[in-house]
């Protein structure tokens, strides 16, 4: 099952790039969580026809904190 939801920017990232050496200990611990709960199998982010990220002003379902995120399309298992 595939969800278009936004996240915070950072989570984003790291999670598309595999790049989960870039967050501080919490924000890894917060994500991996989410992911647990969740049962996220992979995170992409959307980006329109010129490779531009899609951002928004909202608060995030990861660390329910109001933050700049990324338009992200989430497939579940």
């Amino acid at each position: 099952m595939n969800e278009i939801i936004a996240i915070y920017y950072e989570y984003a990232l790291a999670y598309e790039r595999n790049n989960m050496g870039s967050l501080c200990f919490d924000d890894l611990q917060m994500l991996a969580e989410w992911v647990e709960t969740n049962k996220v199998k992979d995170v992409r982010i959307l980006r329109d026809k010129y490779g531009n990220f899609s951002v928004t002003e909202k608060r995030c379902p990861v660390c329910n904190e109001y933050a700049t995120c990324l338009l992200v399309s989430v497939t579940y298992e």
